[in-house]
Protein backbone atom coordinates (compact mmCIF):
# COMPACT_ATOMS: atom_id res chain seq x y z
CA UNK A 1 0.00 0.00 0.00
CA UNK A 2 1.32 3.49 -0.70
CA UNK A 3 0.89 6.58 1.06
CA UNK A 4 2.10 9.65 -0.74
CA UNK A 5 1.03 13.55 -0.32
CA UNK A 6 -0.40 15.87 -2.17
CA UNK A 7 -2.22 19.12 -2.82
CA UNK A 8 -5.96 18.85 -2.86
CA UNK A 9 -7.62 20.39 -6.32
CA UNK A 10 -5.49 17.91 -8.29
CA UNK A 11 -6.89 18.53 -11.81
CA UNK A 12 -6.28 14.63 -12.41
CA UNK A 13 -8.93 13.64 -9.48
CA UNK A 14 -11.06 16.30 -10.48
CA UNK A 15 -11.52 14.82 -14.11
CA UNK A 16 -11.61 10.98 -12.64
CA UNK A 17 -14.22 12.21 -10.51
CA UNK A 18 -16.53 13.51 -13.64
CA UNK A 19 -16.31 10.25 -15.51
CA UNK A 20 -18.44 8.72 -12.10
CA UNK A 21 -21.93 8.16 -13.06
CA UNK A 22 -23.65 9.20 -9.98
CA UNK A 23 -22.53 11.07 -6.70
CA UNK A 24 -24.80 11.77 -4.24
CA UNK A 25 -24.32 14.26 -2.10
CA UNK A 26 -23.81 12.76 2.04
CA UNK A 27 -20.07 13.65 2.35
CA UNK A 28 -19.46 14.33 5.93
CA UNK A 29 -16.46 16.38 6.70
CA UNK A 30 -15.42 16.53 10.41
CA UNK A 31 -13.76 19.60 12.42
CA UNK A 32 -10.47 19.22 10.93
CA UNK A 33 -10.44 16.35 7.85
CA UNK A 34 -12.35 15.08 4.69
CA UNK A 35 -12.44 11.78 3.50
CA UNK A 36 -12.36 11.62 -0.69
CA UNK A 37 -12.86 8.45 -2.59
CA UNK A 38 -10.82 8.03 -5.89
CA UNK A 39 -11.70 5.62 -8.15
CA UNK A 40 -8.69 3.96 -10.19
CA UNK A 41 -8.11 1.01 -12.59
CA UNK A 42 -10.82 0.95 -14.45
CA UNK A 43 -12.15 -2.39 -15.77
CA UNK A 44 -14.85 -2.67 -18.05
CA UNK A 45 -16.80 0.25 -15.95
CA UNK A 46 -15.85 -0.55 -12.62
CA UNK A 47 -13.02 0.56 -10.95
CA UNK A 48 -10.35 -2.46 -9.54
CA UNK A 49 -8.62 -0.08 -6.52
CA UNK A 50 -9.48 2.94 -5.19
CA UNK A 51 -7.85 5.97 -3.14
CA UNK A 52 -9.09 6.70 -0.11
CA UNK A 53 -7.95 10.68 0.59
CA UNK A 54 -8.38 11.96 3.84
CA UNK A 55 -8.28 15.91 3.15
CA UNK A 56 -6.83 18.38 6.18
CA UNK A 57 -9.09 21.91 5.72
CA UNK A 58 -8.28 23.27 8.57
CA UNK A 59 -5.47 25.98 8.76
CA UNK A 60 -2.69 23.95 10.90
CA UNK A 61 -1.45 20.88 10.89
CA UNK A 62 -3.07 17.49 11.70
CA UNK A 63 -2.09 14.52 13.07
CA UNK A 64 -3.72 10.89 11.40
CA UNK A 65 -2.68 7.72 12.35
CA UNK A 66 -2.25 5.40 9.40
CA UNK A 67 -5.85 3.69 9.31
CA UNK A 68 -6.34 0.28 9.01
CA UNK A 69 -8.13 -0.64 5.09
CA UNK A 70 -10.56 -2.96 5.19
CA UNK A 71 -10.54 -6.07 8.32
CA UNK A 72 -6.59 -5.09 9.21
CA UNK A 73 -5.85 -5.29 12.77
CA UNK A 74 -5.28 -1.75 14.18
CA UNK A 75 -5.50 0.28 17.18
CA UNK A 76 -4.97 3.64 14.78
CA UNK A 77 -8.45 3.49 13.01
CA UNK A 78 -9.86 2.14 9.82
CA UNK A 79 -11.30 2.70 5.98
CA UNK A 80 -13.92 0.65 5.18
CA UNK A 81 -15.40 0.58 1.35
CA UNK A 82 -18.71 0.09 1.27
CA UNK A 83 -21.01 -1.56 -1.76
CA UNK A 84 -24.10 -2.02 -3.17
CA UNK A 85 -24.20 -4.33 -5.95
CA UNK A 86 -27.57 -4.96 -7.82
CA UNK A 87 -27.28 -7.44 -10.85
CA UNK A 88 -28.42 -6.75 -14.10
CA UNK A 89 -30.91 -9.86 -13.66
CA UNK A 90 -32.31 -9.90 -9.57
CA UNK A 91 -32.18 -7.63 -7.06
CA UNK A 92 -29.24 -6.61 -4.72
CA UNK A 93 -26.38 -8.82 -3.45
CA UNK A 94 -25.11 -7.95 0.04
CA UNK A 95 -21.48 -8.79 1.04
CA UNK A 96 -19.45 -10.03 3.91
CA UNK A 97 -17.97 -8.23 6.85
CA UNK A 98 -15.43 -8.66 9.85
CA UNK A 99 -14.53 -7.79 13.13
CA UNK A 100 -11.02 -7.00 14.75
CA UNK A 101 -9.81 -5.45 18.09
CA UNK A 102 -6.84 -4.78 20.23
CA UNK A 103 -5.59 -4.75 23.42
CA UNK A 104 -2.31 -4.08 23.58
CA UNK A 105 -2.56 -0.31 23.11
CA UNK A 106 1.01 1.53 23.45
CA UNK A 107 0.68 4.82 25.73
CA UNK A 108 -0.85 7.72 23.67
CA UNK A 109 2.34 10.05 23.04
CA UNK A 110 4.47 7.15 21.64
CA UNK A 111 1.30 6.84 19.35
CA UNK A 112 1.09 9.67 17.90
CA UNK A 113 5.13 9.77 17.43
CA UNK A 114 4.17 7.24 14.51
CA UNK A 115 1.19 9.25 13.26
CA UNK A 116 1.69 11.01 10.11
CA UNK A 117 1.22 15.06 9.69
CA UNK A 118 -1.14 16.16 7.46
CA UNK A 119 -0.73 19.84 6.73
CA UNK A 120 -3.03 22.31 5.66
CA UNK A 121 -4.85 21.56 2.29
CA UNK A 122 -2.69 18.31 1.79
CA UNK A 123 -4.00 14.83 1.58
CA UNK A 124 -2.53 11.56 2.78
CA UNK A 125 -3.69 9.25 -0.23
CA UNK A 126 -4.20 5.21 0.76
CA UNK A 127 -4.47 2.90 -2.24
CA UNK A 128 -5.84 -0.63 -2.58
CA UNK A 129 -6.98 -3.49 -4.68
CA UNK A 130 -10.19 -4.93 -5.38
CA UNK A 131 -8.99 -8.54 -3.82
CA UNK A 132 -7.98 -6.31 -0.45
CA UNK A 133 -11.31 -4.71 -0.41
CA UNK A 134 -13.34 -7.97 -0.64
CA UNK A 135 -15.18 -7.25 -3.93
CA UNK A 136 -15.45 -8.88 -7.11
CA UNK A 137 -16.01 -6.27 -9.67
CA UNK A 138 -16.48 -8.86 -12.37
CA UNK A 139 -20.36 -9.02 -12.65
CA UNK A 140 -22.66 -7.04 -14.65
CA UNK A 141 -24.66 -4.65 -12.83
CA UNK A 142 -25.00 -1.56 -10.63
CA UNK A 143 -21.74 -0.96 -8.30
CA UNK A 144 -22.74 2.07 -5.72
CA UNK A 145 -19.53 2.67 -3.53
CA UNK A 146 -18.76 4.54 -0.28
CA UNK A 147 -16.11 4.53 2.02
CA UNK A 148 -16.39 5.44 5.76
CA UNK A 149 -13.35 6.16 8.36
CA UNK A 150 -13.70 5.39 11.92
CA UNK A 151 -10.78 7.30 14.13
CA UNK A 152 -9.12 4.92 16.77
CA UNK A 153 -10.85 4.73 20.29
CA UNK A 154 -8.68 7.61 22.30
CA UNK A 155 -9.76 7.82 25.98
CA UNK A 156 -10.62 10.92 27.21
CA UNK A 157 -7.60 11.62 29.63
CA UNK A 158 -5.56 10.37 26.68
CA UNK A 159 -7.53 13.22 24.26
CA UNK A 160 -6.40 15.97 27.31
CA UNK A 161 -2.94 14.80 26.65
CA UNK A 162 -2.90 15.01 23.20
CA UNK A 163 -4.68 18.84 23.16
CA UNK A 164 -2.42 20.06 26.39
CA UNK A 165 0.52 19.03 24.20
CA UNK A 166 -1.04 21.21 21.36
CA UNK A 167 -1.80 18.32 18.87
CA UNK A 168 -4.52 18.17 16.97
CA UNK A 169 -5.88 14.59 15.71
CA UNK A 170 -8.59 13.13 13.60
CA UNK A 171 -11.52 11.97 15.98
CA UNK A 172 -14.19 11.96 13.68
CA UNK A 173 -15.65 9.40 11.42
CA UNK A 174 -16.26 10.61 8.05
CA UNK A 175 -18.17 9.10 4.86
CA UNK A 176 -17.37 10.15 1.08
CA UNK A 177 -20.48 10.84 -1.66
CA UNK A 178 -21.31 7.49 -3.25
CA UNK A 179 -19.63 6.45 -6.61
CA UNK A 180 -22.17 4.81 -9.10
CA UNK A 181 -20.99 2.60 -11.95
CA UNK A 182 -22.52 0.56 -14.40
CA UNK A 183 -21.19 -3.00 -15.84
CA UNK A 184 -22.89 -4.12 -18.82
CA UNK A 185 -21.23 -7.27 -19.66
Amino acid sequence: MGYTFQPVGSALATALLALVSVQTSDQKTSGNLELRLQPEAMDRGVPQEFSFLPVNHTDHDVRLPLPAIECSDSYNGEIRLHLVFTPLKGGPVGGGGCAADRMDWPPIMERVREWRIVHPGETLTLKARHGQLHYDGQQPGRYEFWATYSPPSILPSDQEKLHAAGIDFARESLTTNHLTFIRKR
